[in-house]
């Protein structure tokens, strides 16, 4: 990890960073925000900030990176894209909502999606998907119609998505 020195040559402590012995399950802990390390001279900055600013922000993730075991470049995350795709429903915006919402959702693998709005009483008011999906991330408008094309009554509803043996539900408020 990178070492910082204080104006009286105090070494300030970058981070922490750990490997758990039986998992391999790698952390990097910062006991700082980056904003100390500005862009500026170090004589126009106040006391404890650094002023060569980018160059050490680059500095200390490079030295992040390289404890990861990941070489600059690529997507940027050190994660494969394989690895961050994941069967999830995300929030609904806006929630509560009128005219509409905007429902993202994203799957990890090709496969059926059921993306339905259930009223109270489990009733279904409207399909919005039921289709094999790509991987990947998806959004979808939900207009505040049931399948018939007619406005639904202002109130909770439910939204319920199943892919696989995955299944999740959200809460929406339709408000008129």
């Amino acid at each position: 990890m990178t070492e910082y020195f204080l104006e009286n040559g105090t070494p300030y402590p970058a981070g922490a960073a750990y490997t758990h012995p039986t998992t391999g399950y790698q952390t990097v802990n910062l006991g700082f925000g980056m904003e100390f390390m500005m862009d500026a001279p170090q004589a126009a900055l106040p006391s404890g900030y650094f002023g060569s600013g980018v160059y050490d922000r680059v500095d200390l993730m490079g030295n992040i990176m390289e404890y990861f075991g990941k070489a600059a470049g690529g997507s940027g995350t050190g994660v494969d894209e394989q690895y961050t795709l994941a069967n999830r429903l995300a929030r609904a915006y806006p929630n509560p909502f009128n005219p509409a919402t905007t429902i993202e959702y994203s799957v990890a693998a090709e496969g059926r999606v059921t993306l339905r709005v259930y009223d109270l009483a489990g009733r279904v008011v409207r399909t919005l998907v039921d289709e094999t999906v790509k991987p990947g991330e998806h959004a979808v408008i939900w207009n505040g119609t049931n399948d018939s094309g007619e406005r639904a009554a202002s109130g909770v509803y439910f939204l319920r998505m199943e892919t696989g043996g995955f299944s999740s539900a959200r809460k929406l408020v339709l408000l008129k």
